[in-house]
C-alpha cells in the first residue's frame, strides 16, 4: 500500500498515480519494474536481479515518483547500492529504490539474518523513509529499539528504513509461540504503522 498525498492507496502488484502513471512489477526469475502512462505509453521497464531467483512482492511511490520495490532473493550478487547490509544468506529480503525514470537505483540493500527472511509489504512517508512487513525465520534478523526481541518460529518482523537506505531506524519481531506472516503496512498522517498478516 501506499499512503503518499499524490498517490492513490493501490494494492500491489499494480499501483496508479493520480496524474494516471500505471506501476506494475511480475515474477519470474527476476524482478519486472514496469512504469505506463495513462494512454498505455511505456514510461520504462526493467529487469532487477542477480544471478539467481528474485521474487517481487510490493511496489511503493514516493511524492517524486520513485518507486520502492520490496522482495526476496536467492541471489549473492543481487544489485546493491549505498546499502545497509551486504551479505546474503539463504534468502534474504531486498528493499531496492528506483529513480523517477527508473534510470537508475538510489539504493539497494538485502535485509535478514541467518535463515529465511520474506519481504512482502512496504510504504513510504513524507519524508522518504520506508517502511517495511514481512517474516522471518531467523534469530538474529537485524533488531534496533524493538518492541519484541525474541523469535520463535516464523514471526512478522516491521522494520523503518532511513530515506538513504543505510540504517534503520528501528526493526523488531511481532509474534507468538507459532508461526506468524506480516503480509502488508500501511501508514497514517502521524507515522504510526498498521500492519496485516495472519498467524
Amino acid at each position: 500500500l501506499t499512503t503518499e498525498a499524490n498517490y492513490s492507496n493501490s494494492i500491489s502488484p499494480e499501483l496508479i498515480s493520480n496524474v494516471g502513471n500505471y506501476y506494475a512489477i511480475a515474477n519470474g526469475r527476476d524482478v519486472l519494474e514496469d512504469s505506463r502512462s495513462s494512454v498505455v505509453t511505456l514510461l520504462y521497464s526493467t529487469y532487477l536481479g542477480g544471478d539467481n531467483d528474485d521474487y517481487c512482492r510490493s511496489i511503493a511511490l514516493d511524492d517524486s515518483g520513485c518507486a520502492y520495490v520490496i522482495g526476496l532473493t536467492t541471489s549473492s550478487n543481487f544489485p546493491s547500492v549505498n546499502p545497509y547490509q551486504t551479505d546474503q544468506a539463504v534468502l534474504d529480503v531486498f528493499v531496492t529504490k528506483l529513480s523517477n525514470t527508473g534510470s537508475s537505483l538510489i539504493y539497494s540493500t538485502y535485509l535478514g539474518g541467518n535463515d529465511i527472511d520474506y519481504g512482502y509489504g512496504i510504504a513510504v512517508d513524507d519524508s522518504r523513509y520506508s517502511y517495511l512487513a514481512g517474516f522471518t525465520a531467523s534469530t538474529d534478523f537485524p533488531t534496533s529499539n524493538p518492541y519484541q526481541i525474541d523469535q520463535a518460529g516464523l514471526d512478522v518482523f516491521i522494520t523503518k528504513l532511513s530515506s538513504g537506505g543505510n540504517s534503520i531506524v528501528y526493526s523488531t519481531y511481532l509474534g507468538g509461540n507459532g508461526d506468524d506472516y506480516g503480509h502488508d503496512i500501511s501508514l497514517d498522517d502521524s507515522g504510526c504503522t498498521y500492519v496485516t498478516g495472519n498467524t
